[in-house]
């Protein structure tokens, strides 16, 4: 089987099973121990720390899972778009971005592969 059938076979395979993780996808998990905060417009703005910000309480987590077949994510504007439905429906202003792991080396130095964001909020005073 030549390179180009075997990745079709596995496109195809992934297709099929979508469900088990070749498709990415990305979650949101509200923090429990604080109140709600009311939901924002669909594409509402918010800023992206790379260092966790002062002045703000953390509401919930955002995970983008890529998947075997889904987008990775090594730089913040398009890791911002796709978080942008979860953090503006939990009512967040803003988020620290995490990188969990390198990606792939490119010219000898390995890329942030952005995959958690802390949702954060304005601290009440």
């Amino acid at each position: 089987m030549n390179r180009s059938n075997r990745l079709q076979a596995i496109g195809l395979t992934c297709a099929i099973v979508s469900g088990f993780g070749c498709a990415g996808r990305t979650s949101y998990v509200a923090r429990s121990t604080i109140p709600r905060s009311a939901p924002r417009e669909p594409n509402c703005e918010f800023e992206v720390f790379t260092s966790r910000p002062d002045g703000y309480t953390e509401i919930g987590h955002v995970r983008v899972d890529p998947g075997l077949m889904g987008s990775h994510f090594y730089t913040l504007d398009p890791f911002k778009e796709e978080i942008r439905p979860h953090v503006c429906r939990a009512g967040g202003t803003a988020v620290h971005a995490q990188s969990t792991a390198n990606g792939p080396e490119f010219l000898g130095t390995s890329r942030a592969l952005w995959t958690l964001g802390t949702v954060l909020r304005p601290t009440e005073e």
